[in-house]
Formats: structure tokens, C-alpha cells, sequence
């Protein structure tokens, strides 16, 4: 069963790519510049929203593995995410979705799999 280190890392990577894929190419045609900060603070939302439903219902919990893991909730949080996002900039709430993501996926690939709801 994945633990709190595998899912906060999985949580980062997950962060990390949607930061590192993100960039725009600029009008003039070149290389984007690479923003560091934003891959940064993607790296970050990515590691804490990856741990999110452990924290929400920690493995010591009989609730263990009920809502916050459940498919429907992750799929109602990703459709709030993106109706809320009013920001120019997707690639912090495209970080935060697949943090939460990350985690789910990889609780579904253990014996106990997810809940449905």
C-alpha cells in the first residue's frame, strides 16, 4: 500500500510535470523560458494535494479510504476546480487536480482499490 512518502512524491512529480509542460511558446517563435517559479510552486500544490486524502481520512482511521477517496469525490473536486479557476494561468489548478489524482491512482492499483462512492 502506498504510504505518506510515495503519495507526496508521487504528488510532486505529478506538480512537476503539469509546471514543466505548461510553458507557452513566445509570439517571436523561440524557446519559452523556463519559469521556475511556477514549476516550483506546481512541485509544492502537487506534493500537498497528493497527500490530501490521507489527511482528510488517515489510514489509522475505520473511515479510511470512504469519501476522500472515493472516485466521485475526485471527480467532483476536479469539476469545481476548473469552474472556480478564473485564474490566466491553469497550470496551478491543473497541479492541484493531478496531485489529488496522483493519489487516487495510485490507491486503485492496491488490492483494496477505491471506492466508487
Amino acid at each position: 500500500m502506498p504510504g505518506f512518502k510515495t503519495h507526496f512524491i508521487l504528488g510532486c512529480a505529478a506538480g512537476a510535470l503539469v509546471g514543466i509542460v505548461s510553458h507557452k511558446p513566445q509570439d517571436n517563435g523561440e524557446e519559452p523560458e523556463v519559469n521556475w517559479e511556477r514549476i516550483l510552486i506546481c512541485t509544492a500544490l502537487g506534493g500537498v494535494t497528493g497527500l490530501l486524502p490521507d489527511l482528510i481520512e488517515p489510514a489509522s482511521s475505520p473511515w479510511h479510504r470512504r469519501l476522500a477517496h472515493s472516485a466521485v469525490v475526485g471527480v467532483t473536486l476536479i469539476a469545481s476546480l476548473r469552474q472556480i479557476d478564473g485564474a490566466d494561468d491553469t497550470a496551478v489548478t491543473n497541479a492541484t487536480i493531478m496531485g489529488y489524482v496522483s493519489h487516487l491512482m495510485a490507491d486503485a492499483l492496491t488490492p483494496r482499490s477505491l471506492p466508487i462512492l
